[in-house]
């Protein structure tokens, strides 16, 4: 493995490429569809949409006049790039907004945060805007600094906001159900281009990112962030090495996500140094979120882990951090050589803790189901963490279906994902058994086909394809498995 790996585990091909898109713009020249609001302006120049603002507290909007695209139920994405920007920018997309301007806003910040809000009663002066983020940002690792792919899939009520393919938040809304037009927008200081909008009119649930893979080797750390800014993580030699702040405050790197209730996680933990004192730890956060409670913002989740480098423990993290059983010592802990820790979530919140491939417990506790992953370690240890691995164990999809996943020697892998010119597609299957494998855009079109036998490796140069989501679709007889592949320039 090379750099990030993230894929989505469908079933159906027919079932995630959009089925009319309605509106493309690769902004390569200006047809007169975009109208700015408030004496705003745009240039399109360089294949690009490029908007500027100013006012710290102003924005600069701009709406689609296609008729096309007038639309209350979509699927709409936009590549986006922040040129310039400080602690008032940010960056996003407007939909089902009427002639008065009621309208429903979607930014992303250079901070890696978002927002989502309701603009009501029209102009300015007497305008209001309702905050489903109830007055806060919301951070998530997959929203990077410059660059962000954002979607958002608006049915019936019911809103989805995405960001590199990674779902950030779901809203229950009907305040605003009628068609309107689509919009981009920048507030604050800042600069800033979009390229690549695509508008569908049939909206597909997407779910976000079902698995995650990562061996480290991408130095800028793409789908993690250490929110906390205790101690430091930085790629070393192809691992992330974590290095604990001199306390028992948890390190913590996190990478978002709503993964489980039924999933398997695994990462190699290599102890580098350690206090002559003990009373460290180090290991895997899973099922992480975060919930506000009297103004306070508490972490949830569990925590399989080493202590004092021959021990393992099983914590649980709420309002306080507690054990779900005593330390205990295992000889299947190597000292010196990395140790594999791997966690098998099956259902009524079973979890099956291996170390090594040894099973050395099995712990019941469903309180928290699903969420984000993390790597943590704590009082000054230093740790080279290595080839971190999620994969769901059942996939649930809408209208109530359940879908297993293919079995495990049958799968497609892309790596790096996302990637910025080339990247290596591969099926895996049983030795010889033949295999097929096609490449789709988002409007469903068929861009390329291989076929041979497993293992199938194809290096897919993208340089001249826009950036944006892609799909890649293996079959081998009746099984098929499909990844989402996402090109950003």
């Amino acid at each position: 493995m090379r750099k990030i790996l993230v894929c989505l585990v469908i079933f159906c091909i027919s079932a995630i490429l959009p089925a009319a898109v309605v509106q493309t713009d690769a902004f390569d020249s200006d047809a007169g569809t975009w109208l700015a609001l408030y004496s705003g302006a745009y240039t399109i120049s360089g294949g690009k949409m490029n908007l500027a603002c100013t006012n710290p507290a102003g924005m600069n909007w701009i709406l689609s006049n296609n008729s096309s695209a007038v639309l209350s139920d979509f699927m709409v994405s936009v590549e986006t790039e922040m040129q310039s920007a400080d602690s008032t920018s940010k960056v996003g997309l407007t939909f089902r907004t009427q002639d008065n301007t009621d309208s429903y806003h979607f930014y992303v910040y250079p901070a890696g945060y978002y927002m989502v809000m309701k603009f009501t009663s029209g102009a300015p002066a007497d305008s209001q805007w309702i905050d489903f983020n109830g007055g806060k940002l919301i951070g998530n690792s997959f929203i990077m600094p410059g660059k962000n792919v954002l979607k958002v899939v608006a049915k019936g009520k019911v809103l989805s906001f995405l960001c590199n393919g990674q779902l950030l938040t779901t809203v229950i809304d009907s305040g605003i159900t009628l068609p309107g037009k689509i919009g981009l927008v920048i507030s604050g200081r800042t600069q800033a281009t979009f390229d690549n909008l695509t508008v569908d009119d049939a909206p597909v649930t997407d779910n976000g990112l079902s698995s995650l893979q990562s061996d480290f080797s991408d130095a800028t750390l793409t789908g993690w962030k250490n929110y906390a800014n205790f101690g430091s993580f930085g790629v070393v030699n192809q691992k992330l090495r974590c290095a604990a702040d001199p306390s028992s405050n948890f390190s913590t790197i996190i990478s978002d996500g709503r993964y489980g209730p039924q999933d398997t996680l695994s990462v190699s933990a290599q102890k580098v140094a350690a206090p002559s004192a003990g009373g460290y730890i180090y290991g895997m956060l899973y099922h992480y979120s975060t919930r506000l409670s009297k103004n306070t913002l508490i972490t949830q989740g569990y925590t399989f882990c080493i202590v004092n480098g021959s021990y393992f423990a099983l914590l649980k993290m709420d309002s306080a951090v507690s054990q779900l059983f005593t330390p205990t010592y295992s000889t299947s802990i190597l000292q010196g050589p990395a140790n594999v820790l791997k966690v098998i979530c099956g259902a009524g919140g079973k979890m099956d803790l291996y170390i090594n491939g040894t099973l050395v417990k099995s712990v019941t506790d469903n309180s928290f189901t699903s969420g984000g992953v993390g790597l943590l370690a704590n009082d000054s240890v230093v740790v080279d963490f290595d080839d971190f691995n999620l994969t769901q164990n059942m996939i649930i999809v809408e209208d109530g279906a359940k879908y297993r996943r293919a079995p495990a020697q049958f799968n497609i892998t892309a790596t790096p994902n996302p990637f910025s010119r080339q990247t290596r597609l591969m099926v895996g299957g049983v030795s010889g058994t033949p295999v097929k494998l096609a490449l789709y855009d988002a409007s469903g079109s068929r861009l390329m086909k291989w076929e041979g036998k497993a293992p199938l490796v194809v290096d897919w140069n993208a340089e001249t394809l826009p950036p944006g989501i892609y799909f890649a679709r293996a079959a081998a007889g009746s099984r098929l498995q499909t990844q989402k592949v996402v090109l950003i320039k």
